[in-house]
C-alpha cells in the first residue's frame, strides 16, 4: 500500500511538471502508517492544486495546472483552527510585511472570521512580477495588478473522495502577462476592536508558464483541495466555511451523535454563533474504537467508540515540507482490540443559542490489523498533515 500510493504521487507530480491538465489530482495524498510499542503514527501529504483557464472569443485558449504549496501564514491559520483549546492566536505577516495577531476566542471581536457582512473575506490576487519566486515566508505578490473576489467554495463528493474548489474570474481590460497568483484572506485581527481588519497571503504561486492575456480575455483561477481516504466529507465542509468569501454563511454537517447541524461563520453583528468562537475547552480530540471498521467519505462516527483524549498540536518544518502534528495518548480501562481511529473537532452550532456545540469526525482510519491494548495501557496516536 505504501509503495503503491507513493508511486501514484510521483506520477501525479511528474504529470503536472509536463503541463498536463488534469480534472482532479485525487491521489496526491501519501499515507504512511507505523505502529511501534503502542505508538501509532499516521501521515498524510496534502497538495493544493492551482488551475487556470483562459477564454478568448468564447473559446478556451489556455488551460494550466500546477501544484500550489502554502505559505507559513496558511500553516499558522490551521494551527489556530485546530488548537485544542478555545482561545489561541499566532503572529502572521500581512501584505505589508507587518506581524499581526490571528486568533480565535469566545469573544467574537477577537475571532478571525468576524469581518463585516458585506466585505469579502477571500480574494484571488493576480500579479505580473518580473521575477517571482516561491518561499514559505512569502507574504505578498511581487507586483499585484488585480484583485478578484472568490466565489462560494463548491463541494463535490462521491464514494471515494470529496473536492473543495475556490474560484474567481476576471475579464482583462488591458493586455497583461500574469506571472504570479495568490489566495488571500481578510480577517479580524485578534484584539479588542471588532472593526480592525487586515489581510494575509495563504497560497502563493509563481507560474511555471506565464499566462498572456489580451483585452477582453477572461481568466478563471481555481484552487482545489482533494480529500480522499481517510478524510471525511466533514473535513471538506470545515474547509468550506473557512473559505466562505462572506460572513454570515453556513453549511450542513453530520455530527458524531448522528444529528444534522449547521456550522458557519458570522459577521461583527451576529444573529447566529460562529463555529470557531466558543468556550469549549476540548476542541480537538483523537478517539479509538473497536467496532467493525471500514472507511467511507460520509463517515460521521466510529463504529464502536471506546475512549478519546484531547490532542496537542505543533507546526514544524521537515524533509517533506511543513508538518502539522496532532498527538493524543488514550487510556484503556478494559482490554480491547483497537480497529479504528478518529480525529474529531468541536465547535459552535450556527444558531441563536450560545454554548450549543457540535462534534465532527474529520479523519477516520480503519486499521489494517487490530491493535491489542490491555487494561491500564495507553495507545499514543499521532496524525501528521504534510504540506510539501
Amino acid at each position: 500500500m505504501k509503495r503503491e500510493l507513493f508511486a501514484i504521487l510521483i506520477v501525479a507530480i511528474l504529470g503536472l511538471s509536463l503541463g498536463i491538465y488534469a480534472r482532479h489530482l485525487l491521489y496526491s495524498t501519501y499515507t504512511e502508517t507505523k505502529l511501534e510499542q503502542k505508538q501509532l503514527t499516521i501521515e498524510y501529504k496534502l497538495i493544493p492544486l492551482l488551475k487556470i483557464e483562459v477564454i478568448r472569443d468564447q473559446k478556451i485558449v489556455s488551460q494550466y495546472c500546477q501544484i500550489d504549496p502554502p505559505t507559513e501564514n496558511f500553516m499558522w491559520m490551521l494551527e489556530v483552527i485546530f488548537w485544542p483549546n478555545y482561545e489561541w492566536y499566532e503572529g502572521v505577516t500581512n501584505l505589508g510585511g507587518t506581524i499581526v495577531n490571528f486568533g480565535k476566542s469566545p469573544s467574537y471581536t477577537e475571532t478571525f472570521t468576524s469581518t463585516g457582512s458585506t466585505d469579502p473575506r477571500i480574494l484571488i490576487l493576480l500579479g505580473n512580477g518580473s521575477s517571482p519566486s516561491f518561499s514559505r515566508s512569502a507574504y505578498a505578490l511581487q507586483n499585484e495588478v488585480e484583485i478578484v473576489v472568490a466565489s462560494d467554495p463548491s463541494l463535490s463528493a462521491n464514494s471515494t473522495h470529496a473536492v473543495l474548489s475556490i474560484a474567481g474570474s476576471w475579464t482583462a481590460s488591458y493586455n497583461v502577462t500574469i506571472t504570479e497568483v495568490g489566495l488571500s484572506m481578510r480577517f479580524d485581527i485578534y484584539d479588542a476592536d471588532n472593526n480592525n481588519y487586515d489581510e494575509i497571503l495563504l497560497l502563493y504561486t509563481p507560474l511555471d508558464s506565464p499566462v498572456d492575456l489580451v483585452e477582453n480575455d477572461t481568466i478563471t483561477v481555481t484552487y482545489e483541495f482533494a480529500f480522499p481516504e481517510p478524510f471525511t466529507v466533514q473535513m471538506a465542509k470545515l474547509f468550506q466555511i473557512i473559505f466562505f468569501p462572506y460572513s454570515s454563511s453556513y453549511t450542513t454537517v453530520n455530527a458524531t451523535d448522528g444529528t444534522i447541524q449547521d456550522i458557519g461563520i458570522r459577521d461583527a453583528n451576529p444573529n447566529a454563533y460562529d463555529f470557531f468562537s466558543h468556550g469549549n475547552s476540548d476542541i480537538l480530540t483523537i478517539a479509538i474504537g473497536n467496532g467493525t471498521a471500514s472507511w467511507n467519505i460520509w463517515k460521521y462516527s466510529l463504529a464502536n467508540f471506546v475512549n478519546s483524549n484531547t490532542a496537542s498540536i505543533s507546526v514544524s518544518q521537515g524533509d517533506q515540507g511543513t508538518y502539522i502534528t496532532i498527538t493524543a495518548t488514550i487510556g484503556i480501562s478494559s482490554s480491547i482490540n483497537a480497529t479504528e481511529i478518529g480525529l474529531c473537532i468541536t465547535g459552535e452550532i450556527y444558531d441563536s443559542t450560545d454554548n450549543n456545540y457540535v462534534e465532527l469526525l474529520l479523519v477516520y482510519f480503519a486499521l489494517d490489523s487490530p491493535v491489542q491494548v490491555e487494561a491500564g495501557e495507553s495507545l499514543e496516536v499521532t496524525i501528521k498533515l504534510v504540506f510539501p
